[in-house]
C-alpha cells in the first residue's frame, strides 16, 4: 500500500516535468521494461529444457509478440494477410531506448545518454568500483567504495 502511494507521488511529480525531462523518464522506463522482458521472460524461455526446439521458438515468439501488444494466436494459428514481420520489427525496435541503439561515430553521448547507458550495466559498474582505504587514525570507520565514472562510461560503450 505504501509502495503504491510512493508510486503515485512519483508519477505526479513526473507529470510536472519539462518535455526534456519527460523524454529522459520515458527512455529510462524503456530500459527498465526491456531488462525485465529479457531477464524474466526471454532468457528463461531460451534456456528451458524443451526437447522440441520449434515449440520453444514458438513460445519465445509468442512472448515477444505479447510484450509489444500483438496477438500471437492471430498470427501463429491463422493465415496472415499483412506484413506482420514488419509490424513486429517496428514494435520490437521501439522497445529500445535511443541511447542503446545510437552509433556515436564522431561524437560522445550526452550526460543523459551516458546515464541511460550506464544505469543498468552491472559489468561497467563492477569494473569502475574501487575502495578508498580507511583513515589510519579512524580505522573503525572503514573504507569507502567509489566509482570511477570515466572508466564506467568507457566500459559501457561497445566499440565496433
Amino acid at each position: 500500500d505504501s509502495g503504491e502511494t510512493c508510486r503515485s507521488h512519483l508519477l505526479a511529480a513526473t507529470e510536472k516535468c519539462s518535455a526534456e525531462e519527460r523524454h529522459f523518464f520515458d527512455e529510462e522506463q524503456k530500459a527498465v521494461d526491456l531488462i525485465k522482458l529479457v531477464d524474466r521472460t526471454l532468457i528463461p524461455l531460451a534456456n528451458s529444457e524443451s526437447a522440441d526446439a520449434a515449440r520453444r521458438d514458438n513460445v519465445l515468439l509468442a512472448a515477444i509478440m505479447k510484450a509489444v501488444d500483438m496477438d500471437p494466436d492471430a498470427l501463429l494459428n491463422h493465415p496472415i494477410t499483412d506484413n506482420w514481420y514488419e509490424t513486429l520489427h517496428k514494435r520490437v525496435s521501439e522497445l529500445f531506448p535511443q541511447a542503446y541503439v545510437k552509433v556515436y561515430r564522431n561524437g560522445v553521448p550526452t550526460e543523459e545518454e551516458y546515464d541511460l547507458i550506464t544505469a543498468h550495466d552491472g559489468h561497467a559498474k563492477d569494473e569502475a568500483e574501487f575502495m578508498i582505504p580507511a583513515d589510519k587514525d579512524h580505522p573503525e570507520e572503514g573504507g569507502a567504495r567509489r566509482l570511477d565514472i570515466g572508466l564506467m562510461r568507457r566500459e559501457a560503450m561497445v566499440q565496433y
